[in-house]
């Protein structure tokens, strides 16, 4: 819950005081950025389990569409039920206000998260890559 609550303030600082961010919607911003980023998460993943594994038959018996939505509906929810369990019933302006969140240890550790998660793409699809043409 830490990491998650550190990931959120630091975006949403991010996109309240950048030029590059949107000032007007600083929260619904930095929602999208981790719902992207949970979602490469999750495509890395069944990637993985597709190249390593050898599951076909699971992927393969639900047509691709369904598995897209899933796993767009997989990475909201996990992202919704975080958010719920971090700053939900508890003090939300206390919370983005707290400057243990903002320290530049933990921004690099933000940055490096969002740069590591667009990064799994292209892995990922270096994996499907290597797979279809029989190196894995």
């Amino acid at each position: 819950m830490k990491l998650f609550k550190t990931l959120i303030c630091n975006y949403i600082y991010f996109y309240r005081h950048s030029k590059w961010g949107d000032a007007e919607m600083p929260v619904i911003s930095a929602f999208i950025s981790l719902w992207h980023c949970f979602l490469l998460i999750i495509f890395l993943l069944v990637t993985l389990v597709d190249s390593f594994i050898y599951v076909d038959k699971m992927f393969y018996l639900m047509p691709s569409w369904c598995l897209v939505v899933s796993m767009y509906m997989i990475a909201g929810s996990v992202l919704l039920f975080l958010y719920y369990k971090t700053m939900c019933g508890k003090r939300y302006i206390g919370t983005l206000k707290n400057p243990k969140y903002y320290s530049k240890s933990k921004k690099i550790f933000s940055a490096c998260f969002f740069i590591g998660c667009f990064l799994l793409f292209p892995l990922s699809l270096w994996l499907m890559w290597a797979r279809n043409n029989g190196l894995i």
